[in-house]
């Protein structure tokens, strides 16, 4: 459990930096 969980906050993070710009995030969740 605790595995996922951390994955899933570093993924997060990962969108955080790279997706600064909303309509990056759309793009990228539009995939």
């Amino acid at each position: 459990m605790k595995s996922i969980l951390l994955s899933v906050i570093s993924f997060l993070l990962v969108m955080n930096v790279c997706g600064k710009n909303d309509v990056d995030m759309r793009t990228y969740l539009k995939k």
